[in-house]
């Protein structure tokens, strides 16, 4: 897992490619200065990973989940296990759908009728005898109120103000998926969420385009992509506080056909704070298998030029994997994954307890 972590966060800095070299100050540091700085990075990193998760809007989400891990608010009880709970919530674009509106057939084939909307408007109070939600009276919206986690009452407040889906048919599998959904929870009626999602899908159900944002209070997540050009892809992705971003990252990737099997370029940027990585990736389609020979990537403190990122093989049990290492100004390398271990503790400890909801 820690591996994974760290790749991730590395896979996302081999699609960065930003500023025109003439605007940059090419500033040689030493190895303790540069190391320094990561670490400190480092430090700032997983102190905002853990204000991001320890949030209300994440105990509101986590007592929502658990509350409806075995609950289906508008039809009873529902037959699905933890682990497809599990899924939905790492498949995040499924959230309501799979909440709602789940059945399934005796052959364990999951069957799902469109989530009506419209006559599923109204309030549903948390019964703290019947562990259930229950229908309350009506509304023009879907409102939901339970509690948080050791509270006594209803002091939650889950509204969905609006949702429209669309049916997939794929190799005679239908499946609905979410296209539009708005929604904000309070607790203590104070907003602690604020969702607001458009989203498109092709033939097979895979999304091709989208706008999203989402207010985690004090935080704000938005996502853009699109995905409909015939040779291109674009992204564009931000977390911001009170206005000031803390982590922004724009992505263009082109093809070499309309399959878009082939890249033949990536082109972006991504920011932390004031560290950034800065690259290309070319010659994708040459022979060489020496990842060095097609990714180019260097690491930046404002203009100054700490290092680069460089991959080295290693031993995995009997696997040879490539492990990203910065090397500094001055020949040394230092592995990444140490560098930013309290980063990678900290996203563990959160995907872990990602597991045991509902």
């Amino acid at each position: 897992m820690k591996r994974l972590a760290i790749y991730t966060l590395t896979a996302l800095s081999f699609f960065t490619f930003s500023c025109d070299s003439d605007d940059e100050t090419v500033s040689e540091v030493t190895t303790e200065m540069a190391k320094a700085t990561m670490l400190e990075t480092d430090v700032q990193t997983s102190s905002d990973i853990v204000g991001i998760t320890q949030t209300e809007g994440i105990d509101g989400l986590r007592s929502f989940f658990n509350l409806i891990g075995d609950t289906d608010p508008f039809g009873g009880r529902s037959d699905v296990s933890h682990e497809e709970y599990r899924g939905f919530v790492k498949k995040q674009t499924r959230l309501f759908r799979q909440i709602f509106n789940v059945k399934k057939s005796l052959t364990g084939k999951e069957e799902e009728d469109d989530f009506n909307f419209e006559e599923n408007k109204g309030i549903y109070d948390w019964n703290f005898g019947t562990e259930d939600f229950e229908r309350a009276g009506d509304s023009e919206i879907i409102v939901l109120n339970f509690p948080t986690e050791n509270s006594q009452t209803n002091n939650a407040t889950l509204r969905i103000t609006d949702y429209e889906e669309v049916l997939i048919i794929d190799d005679g599998y239908e499946e609905y998926y979410p296209t539009k959904l708005a929604a904000d929870l309070t607790i203590n009626e104070a907003l602690v969420i604020d969702a607001d999602a458009t989203v498109a899908y092709n033939d097979y159900g895979d999304p091709v385009s989208g706008n999203i944002s989402l207010q985690l209070v004090p935080y704000t997540f938005s996502l853009v992509f699109d995905d409909t050009a015939s040779t291109s892809a674009s992204l564009s992705a931000s977390i911001s506080e009170g206005g000031e971003t803390i982590v922004g990252v724009d992505l263009t990737v082109t093809f070499d056909a309309a399959d878009k099997e082939e890249v033949t370029s990536v082109s972006g940027s991504v920011q932390y704070g004031d560290l950034k990585v800065k690259g290309d990736i070319t010659n994708l389609d040459g022979e060489s298998e020496d990842i060095n020979d097609f990714i180019n990537l260097e690491v930046f403190e404002n203009d100054t030029k700490l290092g680069d990122i460089i991959f080295i093989e290693e031993l995995d049990g009997n696997d040879l994997i490539d492990v990203p290492y910065i090397k500094y100004n001055d020949g040394t390398t230092e592995n990444l994954e140490d560098l930013f271990e309290d980063t990678i503790i900290e996203l563990e400890d959160f995907f872990d307890e990602l597991e045991d909801w509902g």
